[in-house]
């Protein structure tokens, strides 16, 4: 998933990203790769709240740029801080690497979301300086390394597009590979080999060597939203309009289609799985447009802006293909999504008038309609794996197509239909063809629609938090007299936004809309536009208003609610101040503070009262939840019982000669089962005056305080000449683990 919003831009707005979340949810997936850079805090958060797993990645290249970029990151990879610079928690001599990575590693572990750490990808691609890559394996170890100094609890990985070609080869690729799949040597758990669009003999390969290995980027299938008049690959069949077929028929050529994609995970049980380009339209890489050259590619404005590897589109309205997935993925929904649409002049037909009709649908049995006549079939074949299996739909009767009942075709049920005006139906059945599955997720009904005359409106949630940073998607649509939605209608659309509401954007999700998203009028795209509006801090209501020359004006109201996390007049509760975490001795129960410092959105503060739930205690770790007087509002923390505490963690500095010394004011403790405690411990120095007047190292003693007992902590303090060198001179690189 890259990091844009559509087209909220790159700041990440927490509902934006919880919708994006939630969404790819709904279609099954229960994890994300981010690309190809840390994700945002927020994106962290929403996924530690919606149970989905989270592979964080650092880098997406190494010692050298890629394309032609000479300021990408590989100019600073390997550059030192310099000397002076103040960056927090950096240290002089410290590669610009190891504190990136190490930083992203400190923000990241105590989130239950992490799964991974990816410490690069394809990072032998379109590289500015081939030479450095002789280097790669030794930087992988450092990276390794650097990573396990920080949390030795996960897994780490890379996603590589060349090592796939010969994973037998002795070359700097399959060697930075093999370091990955032995990380365990290195300070981490272990580590996988990702594959990105590696076939299935390739990712087999890379199995038959002991690599741990799954798709760290998978299809690549290149799609429009709702266009059904075309089916060639990559391409817009010549019609200049620069959109691509939504049929599973329209892929990069180093990548595959959907089904395929999904077709050789499903073969091996070794493979851990597959992460899918992309989750999301996003902004830039509009390919097969995509131009890394000077001016654009094209004559503005037929520009394509966007990329259409997204299952779901900019504005967030899925695709087709979206319920190919879910129809695979997720085992909570019924899903039965027929497409195309079912109007002639937007629909590709063969030269007996007849149109292909796919149904994606997790169901046994899926049987098609036209005008309520039943004029096909198909059943499906289930196949048991370790992970449950999957089915695919083997025979039929009727119009269904027998030449796609095999391979990754048979994932859904193809239909060869003589074209007929009216409506077109699919249905689900249990195995026994009988028994009707009527609870189903998609788009079950196709019909012939009249021309567009209405828009209608809707919000996606009636009330959202007055707050000044909720957000409301409202989806606007395009229908005829009758209220069936036209695919084919693009009007220009006027939105306007009365009372506490602000619209931010509109998106029509169409490739090549150069439109700006902050203008109030767009085009709709395929018969939908989404108005993105923003709360106000004021409690209320907003009115969104849709209006099109020609068409029937529509219009929905907003509720605004005061923030429930605490309300004051008319100020609201913006943060509060509380430790979190609380660690007690085994058998004691801890001393919860009874006051908690409240934050106001005037910047105002005060001081309120907690009464804490009760609590037994017994437990090893716990939460314990307390009200906030006079504000309705509820805080929680954790606590953490600990056993016999058998020491506390030394620490180890360089500093310059003369220079001020500033050791930790504390340090974690481990157990005596050699766990190192995430919790750390006050500690007293005692620092001679003159520790820096000469060179050489240093041991300064303290005194640490755990619970009841004291224990001795050593500080080795390396005092130099003040310059970082590589040689004698140089500290040794010792981990401060917890």
């Amino acid at each position: 998933m890259h990091h844009d919003q559509g087209s909220l831009g790159s700041e990440a707005w927490e509902r934006s990203v919880e919708r994006q979340v939630q969404e790819l949810k709904q279609m099954g997936v229960n994890a994300i790769r981010v690309t190809h850079n840390p994700a945002s805090q927020v994106l962290i958060d929403v996924c530690n709240r919606e149970g989905i797993m989270l592979v964080e990645e650092a880098f997406d290249c190494w010692l050298s740029g890629k394309a032609g970029n000479t300021e990408d990151y590989g100019k600073w990879f390997d550059q030192t801080i310099e000397s002076g610079n103040q960056i927090v928690n950096g240290r002089e001599g410290e590669k610009w690497a190891e504190f990136d990575l190490k930083a992203m590693v400190r923000r990241g572990r105590n989130n239950p979301s992490i799964i991974m750490w990816s410490l690069g990808n394809e990072i032998f691609q379109q590289l500015i300086d081939w030479n450095v890559t002789s280097q790669y394996p030794e930087v992988a170890k450092k990276l390794i390394t650097w990573t396990g100094e920080e949390d030795a609890t996960r897994y780490v990985t890379f996603g590589d597009n060349q090592v796939k070609s010969n994973v037998w080869a002795d070359n700097n690729q399959v060697n930075t590979a093999l370091v990955f799949a032995e990380a365990a040597k290195y300070g981490v758990p272990g580590g996988l080999v990702g594959f990105n669009y590696g076939s299935s003999g390739q990712i087999s390969n890379g199995h038959s060597r002991g690599w741990l290995v799954y798709g760290s980027e998978t299809a690549s299938s290149v799609n429009s939203r709702g266009v059904y008049d075309r089916k060639n690959s990559n391409s817009d069949n010549g019609s200049g309009d620069r959109r691509l077929t939504s049929y599973d028929k329209s892929a990069v050529g180093w990548g595959h289609l959907a089904s395929a994609g999904l077709w050789i995970t499903m073969q091996q049980e070794f493979n851990a799985g597959e992460f899918v380009w992309t989750g999301f339209d996003y902004i830039g890489e509009p390919t097969p447009y995509n131009w890394q050259g000077t001016g654009a590619n094209g004559t503005w404005p037929n520009i394509a802006k966007n990329s259409y590897f997204g299952i779901i589109d900019t504005a967030g309205i899925p695709k087709d293909s979206y319920y190919l997935y879910q129809s695979q993925w997720n085992d909570n929904e019924n899903t039965l999504h027929v497409l195309p649409v079912w109007n002639e002049d937007e629909i590709m037909l063969d030269n007996s008038g007849k149109a292909e009709v796919v149904v994606y649908s997790d169901a046994p049995v899926v049987k098609l309609y036209l005008n309520g006549k039943e004029i096909g079939s198909a059943t499906a074949a289930h196949t048991d794996t370790p992970t449950g299996g999957y089915q695919n739909y083997t025979s039929g009767t009727g119009c269904f197509d027998s030449s796609k009942a095999s391979g990754h075709t048979s994932l859904y049920a193809t239909f060869q239909v003589p074209y007929e005006a009216g409506t077109l139906e699919a249905k689900a059945f249990e195995a026994d063809g009988v028994t009707e599955i009527k609870d189903t997720d998609g788009r079950n009904v196709a019909e012939t629609t009249g021309e567009g005359s209405k828009l209608t409106v809707k919000a996606d949630r009636s009330e959202i938090t007055a707050d000044g940073k909720d957000l409301s998607f409202v989806e606007i649509d395009v229908t005829d007299r009758d209220g069936r939605e036209v695919n084919g209608a693009e009007p220009q659309i006027h939105v306007a936004v009365e009372g506490d509401g602000k619209l931010l954007s509109l998106d029509n999700g169409v490739q090549n809309d150069t439109t700006s998203y902050s203008e109030p009028t767009r085009k709709a795209g395929k018969g939908k536009l989404i108005a993105i509006v923003q709360s106000t801090k004021d409690a209320g209501s907003f009115t969104v208003k849709a209006t099109s020359d020609g068409y029937t004006a529509a219009q929905t109201v907003v509720t605004t609610v005061a923030d429930g996390s605490g309300v004051t007049g008319e100020k609201t509760v913006v943060s509060y101040e509380i430790a979190k975490n609380y660690y007690v001795k085994q058998g004691t129960k801890p001393v919860l503070p009874s006051e908690v410092k409240i934050h106001y959105s005037d910047d105002t503060s005060e001081t309120k009262k907690v009464t804490w739930d009760a609590f037994t205690g017994e437990e090893e770790t716990y939460s314990v939840s307390g009200t906030v007087a006079d504000l309705n509002m509820r805080i929680t923390v954790n606590v953490s019982a600990i056993g016999q505490t058998a020491g506390v963690l030394n620490y180890s500095a360089a500093v310059g000669k003369d220079a001020e010394v500033s050791l930790p004011a504390a340090r974690p403790a481990g157990l005596a089962d050699g766990t190192i405690l995430a919790a750390e411990f006050p500690v007293k120095w005692d620092i001679p005056k003159d520790l820096t007047a000469t060179i050489g190292t240093k041991n300064v003693k303290g005194t640490a305080t755990v619970f009841d007992q004291n224990f001795e902590v050593t500080a080795a303090v390396r005092v130099t000449n003040g310059e970082y060198k590589d040689g004698a001179e140089a500290l040794g690189n010792v981990p401060e683990m917890y």
